[in-house]
């Protein structure tokens, strides 16, 4: 069960690795925003080019769906994210139950978005757990975790790549201590969990009187999706590939200080951030400096 590109690697892995994929069961396909077009999700088109049967229930707990699913006589249902929760029936409709691919090493960053808010707060580490399926939000038994050190320019692009090989790797195991009653079985430490809420629309808009290292985190966090951006002359432009500096006197936050070939610096509320891509509106994604170059006149991010 599973949706975006984060849950093909798991599923790639899974198949090369020789088990019988019964089924992947994904959303249903969404139109785009022109309204005239159904685009269907990551995993479902690499479900095409494999052969591998797609379910696509609105509601996955429905009787209807528990039906269907019950009826494939699967040992274990495997869940990297899918997007909705799942209810007992699903939950313990498999002998060896269901298992989650979950994007933090439990209990941190439960919830809809660990990885971006592990880069907005600035974490050191995060990882991926495999996890046994409970019905509360990513509460289930630790069965097995891999470390990832977050370095300093990390974005949820590089981010993801990288926790979606490791699950990969890590389901493949799980699996296979599974299949010989070896799997552990760790309690989650509940005192200690922490909460990654969905990411709001109104984080996307940066507020230049803000530290540069914290814009820095959340422009990291939204790259390559869906983008943090400020406004210039009043049109929108997306910000990508940060760095924190020294700010300079006498400039406001949001006024560029110098622009070149290895982009813009914007003075912040404390320090500057030299921005290396832009990606302004109805263009594709740039050097910051080329953009700048092409500026009639310097205006100050609003």
């Amino acid at each position: 069960m599973g949706t975006g590109e984060f849950a093909v690697s798991p599923l790639r892995a899974l198949k090369n690795a020789g088990h019988e994929i019964l089924c992947a069961v994904c959303p249903p396909d969404k139109v785009n925003a022109r309204g005239k077009k159904m685009i269907p999700c990551a995993v479902k088109v690499y479900c095409g080019e494999q052969g591998i049967t797609v379910y696509q229930p609105k509601r996955v707990s429905s009787s209807e769906s528990f039906e269907y699913l019950e009826g494939l006589k699967a040992d274990v249902a495997v869940v990297c994210a899918y997007g909705q929760l799942l209810k007992s029936n699903i939950l313990n409709m498999c002998p060896m139950g269901a298992i989650n691919i979950h994007s933090s090493l439990l209990s941190a960053y439960r919830g809809a978005a660990p990885m971006q808010r592990a880069l907005m707060n600035g974490e050191e580490k995060t990882g991926i757990t495999v996890m046994y399926m409970d019905e509360g939000m990513d509460t289930g038994d630790i069965m097995l975790q891999s470390e990832h050190i977050i370095s300093p320019e990390e974005t949820f692009g590089t981010l993801s790549s990288s926790l979606s090989e490791k699950g990969a790797s890590l389901i493949c195991e799980a699996l296979k201590l599974l299949e010989e009653g070896k799997a552990p079985r760790i309690k989650q430490n509940d005192a200690a969990a922490t909460y990654a809420d969905k990411i709001d629309k109104s984080l996307r808009k940066i507020d230049f009187s803000e530290s540069a290292l914290r814009i820095s985190r959340i422009i990291r966090a939204m790259d390559p999706s869906p983008a943090a951006y400020a406004l210039l002359g009043g049109k929108m432009v997306q910000l990508f590939s940060p760095l924190p500096e020294e700010g300079v006197r006498g400039y406001l936050p949001g006024e560029i200080i110098s622009g070149g070939k290895g982009g813009i610096v914007v003075q912040c509320g404390e320090g500057a951030l030299l921005i290396r891509e832009v990606k302004p509106e109805g263009k594709q994604r740039m050097a910051a400096g080329a953009f700048y170059n092409g500026l009639r006149e310097k205006v100050k991010f609003e």
